[in-house]
């Protein structure tokens, strides 16, 4: 089994770790996920990446997005999808194109950039167009490097707890599907990367569920600065990804 999933027997077990703690960090806050799993992936099976991250991130999101349906915003996923779809194909395109240093340190500039403007800004209720570039930028990211959340979760950092997760975790449900088929047409999938994200399924979900219910201590102040807090750890990390 273990050759099929082109990893070690240690390196399996250090991947399932990091999807736990990245489902727990998903769970509490709606996104963070690809920000303990891809640098995980990048150190013991890099050509993982994205396919392993985006094939265990699916069934993760469609779970919280049914789990806060109650809280969605309708029109807000309505538009952060309609800015994932052409983004997901500029990402595909360029995948073909660009290198991949090239686009991870541009992601993890505009990210930063982005970090920056939401504190300065303060406290304020997202508008339409910042939603639908917040899409346009997952799908471009999502699909290049599998960090997408970012760039959803941002746009929302203003809202209550449900109200985020449900909604960025319906688009990331919708994306996901996106930008593996997007990877796919670009001739990126492989057996091996499949698989294992298959097999790490059973490790996300406990981490979701320890995730879920540390969300409710999140409320009253705290989810905003922890938002913007991995938001610029992500940034972060796709530079020093593209740097070093």
């Amino acid at each position: 089994m273990l050759e099929a999933l082109d990893v070690s027997l240690l390196e399996l077990v250090l991947c399932a770790l990091a999807a736990a703690g990245g489902a727990a960090v998903q769970g509490a806050i709606g996104f963070g996920y690809a920000l303990v799993m891809v640098p995980a992936l990048l150190l013991v099976a890099p050509e993982a990446v994205p396919v392993t991250a985006l094939a265990v991130a699916t069934p993760m999101v469609l779970v919280q997005a049914f789990a806060e349906r109650h809280a969605l915003d309708r029109g807000g996923f309505a538009r952060m999808t309609a800015g994932r779809v052409p983004g997901t194909v500029l990402g595909a395109w360029m995948l073909t194109v660009a290198g991949t240093t090239f686009i991870a340190a541009a992601a993890g500039g505009f990210l930063l950039l982005a970090v920056l403007a939401s504190a300065l800004r303060g406290v304020r209720t997202t508008s339409r167009p910042v939603e639908v570039a917040a899409g346009f930028a997952s799908g471009v990211a999502g699909t290049v490097g599998a960090v997408g959340g970012p760039y959803l979760a941002l746009a929302y950092a203003d809202r209550s707890g449900p109200v985020l997760r449900s909604t960025i975790s319906l688009a990331f449900a919708v994306g996901v599907v996106f930008s593996l088929v997007a990877v796919g047409v670009a001739g990126q999938i492989a057996r091996g990367p499949l698989l294992l994200g298959v097999a790490l399924i059973p490790a996300t979900f406990a981490g979701l569920l320890v995730g879920r219910r540390v969300a409710a201590r999140l409320e009253h102040g705290w989810l905003r600065p922890a938002v913007l807090t991995f938001a610029g750890a992500a940034g972060a990390f796709a530079l020093m990804r593209a740097l070093v």
